[in-house]
């Protein structure tokens, strides 16, 4: 079994800048500990994220790690051109070395959304599908190097993998890298 994480990285009431530094170096931790993911999720004008852009995130995780899958939990495709999408996702793919895993989505909460101007569900949904559509017929067809994004698709489902969802609203970052730590001593071996 394989284990990873999904991180919100919400607010936690320290600087940004410090906050943002320390999960980079959580996520360093994760790779060096053996982790198969990070995922990380998007949230827009709200406390639940203090790296509303996943993909800068992402980008900087990238170049410090090796063996670590990236990913998004989701990218939320009611917010973004198409190109835009496709372009972010190919440059995240090279610079993680393939290991970027893009999860899609239209986005739930009307906050959110109309935090970016989407005035409800049903432009959501159709931004969504339009996107959607478009991102599916790129990776498909491999124009300008996405790699043969669909044949290199990993399977993770079934119980091959298991995502632990984290939230360190309230723990230091002395306590997240030591639950980390205690994950992949005392638990992940007994799934070898």
């Amino acid at each position: 079994m394989r284990f990873g994480i999904i991180d919100h990285n919400d607010d936690t009431g320290r600087p940004h800048v410090r906050q943002v530094a320390e999960r980079l170096e959580l996520i360093e931790a994760y790779d060096r500990l053996g982790f198969y993911a990070y995922h990380l999720t998007e949230h827009h004008g709200t406390p639940l994220a203090v790296t509303p852009s996943p993909h800068l995130m992402l980008a900087a995780a990238a170049q410090r790690t090796s063996r670590l899958r990236l990913g998004t939990l989701i990218t939320i495709l009611s917010l973004y051109h198409p190109m835009r999408i496709i372009e972010e996702a190919v440059t995240l793919d090279q610079l993680s070395n393939g290991r970027l895993d893009l999860g899609v989505g239209r986005g739930v909460s009307p906050a959110e959304l109309a935090f970016h101007g989407v005035s409800g569900e049903q432009e959501a949904q159709g931004r969504f599908d339009e996107a959607f559509a478009a991102t599916g017929h790129f990776y498909a067809g491999d124009p300008a190097g996405a790699r043969d994004w669909v044949a290199r698709h990993r399977d993770i489902g079934g119980i091959n993998y298991m995502a632990l969802e984290t939230c360190f609203g309230d723990m230091t970052q002395a306590e997240a890298l030591r639950s980390a730590e205690l994950l992949a001593t005392e638990v992940m071996p007994h799934f070898a």
